[in-house]
């Protein structure tokens, strides 16, 4: 319940005020998982991954 509270309020919120425009989403595959690798430069990089990529996911974004 939580994930889709995050999805739906604290998404768009971070998407207008720290995503400008993304570059690559396309490259993503459609089916299957796949890792996505991030160089922390600060605390808010995996509610900024999460704000660009879930819009265009039809499926749960998982955090290690």
């Amino acid at each position: 319940m939580a994930y889709w509270i995050f999805r739906k309020t604290i998404i768009p919120i971070i998407k207008a005020l720290f995503i400008k425009q993304v570059n690559g989403i396309e490259k993503l595959p459609k089916k299957g998982p796949y890792i996505i690798a991030l160089n922390h430069t600060s605390y808010m990089d995996p509610a900024i991954l999460a704000a660009a990529i879930l819009p265009h996911l039809k499926k749960p974004l998982h955090f290690i």
